[in-house]
């Protein structure tokens, strides 16, 4: 474990199974919360949740988790599924010496912390799922494998405009706020993709399409809370529902004017839901979330049937693409 202090954060590098990983944290000196971990996104960093650190560093320690497999470390071969993650973020809880954390999984990241809170629940104070989804909406799978074949034919400035299609909600007729303030930051970043750095988002890319996210089972023994943006439309206000009826009591809701991106649109209001969650404070009556929704049983008749795996994708559930 290689650590560098900077600012008031800690910047660590670990490795699991030969791939190497990364992590931020900064510390609270008098938390009032267990420590909040948190998962990136497909195409964010530890650097990312920066921007959060006047909402919640006051309120407890903050990780930011680059997992294995992530645009930003090692190239994970397409044959690893998410066991590989879930087992790296084990790895750093246990290394950081974390007995009970508030596990955030932000889209992409959330594969990995539904999979660590299913099999150590008594290790999870809470559990936030952002953006999460049993399955993809069936337009969203066929714009993502093209724009698979797009990296790999180093297009990466079409590729950039068919992920901002995919990930933004571009309707003018739906109210997303800060869209055009976050359409630039995104189409800056994924235009300025490098060529070396091409093999890392085709890897990103393909584990999305072919692994499935989570295992069967569902979770017993965790408060858990799925929120999404009302407008989204790569995991859609449904497929959250879909992902909170596997989990035991778990709230499923969504952020007023707003799309995937949520979490960076209406920064104030999203870590304001998650804060009160952690510290069991009521989320009812706050105006920019929709009704709370109660799943049902993950083992009972709350939950729908989970999808069937699509073809060339995952069909035993072990996170291994054919």
């Amino acid at each position: 474990m290689t650590n560098a202090e900077q600012g008031g954060e800690r910047i660590g590098q670990l490795v699991y199974d030969g791939f190497g990983y990364a992590y931020r944290i900064r510390e609270c000196a008098s938390p009032t919360v267990d420590p909040i971990v948190v998962l990136c996104g497909v195409y964010q960093d530890v650097h990312s949740y920066r921007r959060f650190d006047r909402y919640w560093s006051d309120a407890g320690t903050v990780v930011s988790v680059d997992l294995p497999g992530s645009h930003a470390t090692d190239p994970v071969p397409p044959e690893y599924g998410y066991e590989l993650q879930a087992a790296a973020l084990a790895q750093l809880i246990e290394t950081l010496d974390l007995p009970r954390v508030n596990l955030v999984g932000v889209s992409w990241g959330y594969a990995a912390a539904h999979r660590y809170a299913q099999a150590n629940p008594s290790r999870i104070s809470h559990l936030v799922l952002t953006g999460a989804a049993l399955a993809w909406p069936p337009d969203v799978r066929p714009r993502m494998i093209e724009g698979l074949g797009l990296l790999d034919a180093n297009r990466v400035h079409d590729f950039a405009t068919m992920a901002l299609d995919v990930i933004l909600c571009l309707d003018p007729v739906r109210p997303v706020r800060n869209r055009e303030a976050i359409y630039r930051a995104m189409s800056m970043k994924l235009n300025a993709i490098t060529p070396a750095e091409v093999p890392a988002y085709v890897g990103v890319t393909r584990r999305t399409i072919y692994c499935q996210p989570t295992l069967p089972g569902g979770i017993q023994g965790v408060r858990a809370l799925c929120l999404t943006g009302e407008h989204d439309t790569m995991a859609p206000p449904e497929g959250t529902r879909a992902v909170a009826a596997e989990i035991d009591g778990a709230i499923a809701t969504t952020i007023r004017e707003s799309d995937h991106l949520a979490f960076q649109e209406r920064a104030a209001e999203w870590t304001e839901t998650l804060l009160r969650f952690f510290s069991d404070r009521p989320l009812d009556g706050l105006d920019y979330l929709t009704a709370l929704e109660h799943a049902g049983s993950a083992t009972g008749t709350g939950a729908p049937a989970r999808p069937s795996a699509v073809a060339g994708g995952d069909p035993d559930g072990t996170g291994h693409p054919r």
